[in-house]
């Protein structure tokens, strides 16, 4: 009896609850990337919600965004309506504008790239946990330095 008491209770309260939170929430994430080497070519940036595929696989990521520089040495990116949870950023300045990153003979990037929480990678991509962090209100802002 008292557990068919505590189902209608919970019933009752459930009718008062607000329809947003019975959604997933969402918010809008604000990515500023600061430092490129010049303002020539693009940025290019990925956003990933799964460790599967970082930082290079683009058909595991949530989206992909290119903004040209047009000179700046600043960018802004933004995603709206994005689920509450995990995220992962991996960027290249893409200063030739050929859609890829360039390497040197010995295979060191050429061009700019930067990763979330400024995670400077050594010797081999950073890990998606290094780097991930949360959506987790309205609007989220994420500062990134490029590393050239």
């Amino acid at each position: 009896m008292q557990k068919l008491s505590i189902a209608f209770l919970l019933g009752c309260l459930s009718f008062f609850i607000s329809p947003q939170l019975l959604h997933a929430q969402k918010g809008t994430l604000v990515v500023k990337v600061m430092d490129f080497e010049s303002g020539d070519g693009n940025l290019e940036m990925t956003l990933y919600n799964q460790e599967k595929g970082f930082p290079e696989e683009l058909e595991y990521s949530v989206d992909t965004k290119v903004q040209k520089l047009n000179g700046k040495t600043t960018a802004v990116m933004r995603w709206e309506n994005l689920p509450y949870g995990d995220y992962a950023l991996a960027g290249m300045h893409d200063e030739n504008g050929n859609g890829e990153m360039d390497y040197n003979w010995i295979g060191m990037p050429t061009e700019g790239y930067c990763f979330s929480n400024d995670v400077k990678p050594v010797l081999s991509a950073p890990s998606y946990k290094s780097v991930s962090f949360q959506l987790e209100k309205p609007v989220v802002t994420v500062y990134i330095h490029m590393q050239n």
